[in-house]
């Protein structure tokens, strides 16, 4: 089971009268995951799924690294577009033969850019091969296509409006064959680590992904982590043995300079002795984002990972700091760990991030807390409590990057 560490220190800060208007900078969190050791590095991409899903759910705004960062233009598929076309009206016209030789043509060109072919797009091809293979009296391999239409996407059907009840028909009895049919194994990791894996249309987790049975056939693989370029494939998978996808990821331009950037601010002394930086302010108007979200990811002596994480709301200088989720070697466990952490970061914390004053409160600690002491500085007086905590105003701090000094 995982384990949650909580020791917060909370600054809630009162805008004084004469303060500076607030910046424009919204309310949205861009998460960075740092290895602090080399085999940390694999583990990275999956803490950062991990808390961007988290932040997402209660409804914060994470920054979209795909968004600021592009990839390359993707590859045209014109060429696939024109020739599937052209296969289609020679189908209509009952031309089995040129429709035959359209649609390998267009199969051609959706295999050498697997990334940007989705797999419901390669389905449809493969329907469409089978139909024209059936005209042809080809029934075996009007029933291949269809089965592997199947591979590529489990929800692909033959639109009735398009086709006569013959291909309906044979489209059926390629389902029952697929069940039949003799099984493989594939396994799936990516380089750097921790990206997500959508197979024939499924999303089936972060990167690695265990190996798992599949029929055997040729199967589509989108494997993706923000700020890098997807990478796609094509794995066949043959019976009664083990295939293995490895994906190198390249960078998206640009992104690879602020991931460095933002190593030097968490290792800048100043920061880690807890003064605002310019290194911070410069992050957080580079990426518009006001809550930075640190997680310092390291090996543990069991061969599993542990994160530390640092909040820091970039206005008000306040962050919240020392909390620790600790996830076995493979990150398996990690679910239980998110969900302490989704409910510690739904709690009022980041109310400090509104433009009005923050009178004193006292927040219900989450039932889940409860079994865990928190310690919180009130007053200069450290009060040990299980199911409340106060938060009193405190004077705003000397240095704000943003807003400058009051």
């Amino acid at each position: 089971m995982p384990t949650l560490v909580l020791f917060a220190a909370l600054a809630a800060a009162a805008a004084p009268a004469d303060a500076k208007p607030e910046s424009p900078l919204p309310n949205r969190l861009a998460v960075f995951a740092l290895p602090q050791d080399t085999v940390a590095n694999e583990a990275t991409g999956r803490v950062e799924g991990v808390l961007a899903s988290a932040l997402t759910s209660k409804g914060l705004e994470v920054v979209d690294f795909d968004a600021l960062f592009p990839p390359a233009e993707a590859a045209s598929l014109a060429e696939a577009d024109q020739t599937f076309t052209e296969a289609r009206e020679a189908y209509d016209n009952l031309d089995a033969d040129l429709a035959c030789q359209k649609l390998s043509a267009t199969i051609k060109v959706l295999k050498k850019h697997p990334a940007e072919a989705k797999p419901a797009r390669l389905a449809e091809v493969s329907i469409f091969f089978g139909a024209a293979l059936l005209q042809k009296g080809d029934t075996n391999g009007a029933k291949e296509a269809f089965v592997q239409a199947l591979l590529l996407d489990e929800k692909a059907r033959p639109a009735s409006g398009v086709f006569a009840k013959d291909v309906l028909a044979a489209f059926d009895a390629a389902q029952t064959v697929l069940a039949d049919r003799p099984k493989g194994t594939l396994s799936l990791e990516s380089s750097p680590g921790g990206a997500r894996v959508v197979l024939s249309g499924v999303d089936v987790g972060l990167t690695p992904v265990a190996a798992r049975e599949l029929p055997v056939g040729r199967h589509h693989v989108l494997v993706h982590r923000p700020g890098y370029a997807p990478f796609g494939a094509l794995a066949e998978v043959g019976p009664n043995r083990l295939t293995e996808v490895r994906a190198p990821l390249e960078p998206n331009p640009g992104f690879t300079a602020v991931v460095e950037a933002a190593s030097r601010v968490w290792a800048e002394p100043a920061f880690r002795a807890g003064q605002a930086t310019p290194g911070a302010a410069r992050l957080g108007a580079q990426l518009r984002a006001r809550l930075l979200v640190f997680a310092a990811v390291s090996t543990t002596g069991s061969g599993g990972f542990e994160s530390t994480l640092e909040m820091v709301d970039l206005v008000r200088g306040d962050r919240l700091t020392g909390l620790k989720v600790e996830l076995d070697a493979t990150g398996q466990s990690a679910a239980a760990a998110v969900d302490q952490l989704e409910r510690w970061l739904a709690r009022p914390v980041l109310a400090v991030a509104v433009a009005e004053p923050v009178p004193a409160r006292r927040l219900e600690i989450p039932p889940v807390l409860k079994q865990w002491w928190l310690w919180a500085a009130v007053g200069g007086a450290a009060a040990a409590v299980t199911t409340t905590v106060v938060i009193a105003n405190q004077p705003p701090h000397a240095y704000n990057p943003v807003l400058g000094t009051p």
